[in-house]
């Protein structure tokens, strides 16, 4: 497969072969090498208004499919982390919520 090709002379520049766009294995890397490795939008403050707040999400639904989840703190600030349980393998939070 040939490589898109940036050339002074438009008339040599060559542009990505389609076969790129239907490949299977093209685009399970360019997730991990585009999508993975670059911030992503993944909502708005509003999602956790007050202190104790909780949103749980899914980044890139049914690309990468990561878990996660947005809080913000007591005093204020936002956090994002994984909504996995490392000891069980279970979501920590199944929907928006606020602690007391």
């Amino acid at each position: 497969m040939s490589r898109f090709i940036i050339h002074f002379d438009i008339a040599k520049a060559k542009t990505i072969d389609t076969a790129y766009y239907t490949s299977e294995a093209c685009y399970e890397e360019s997730k991990d090498k585009i999508f993975a490795r670059n911030w992503q939008l993944v909502g708005d403050t509003g999602k956790v208004k007050e202190p104790g707040s909780a949103y749980p999400f899914t980044l890139l639904e049914g690309y990468m499919n990561e878990p996660l989840l947005i809080t913000k703190d007591k005093e204020g600030a936002l956090h994002c982390m994984s909504n996995v349980c490392t000891h069980r393998g279970n979501l920590v939070v199944y929907e928006p919520c606020k602690s007391n």
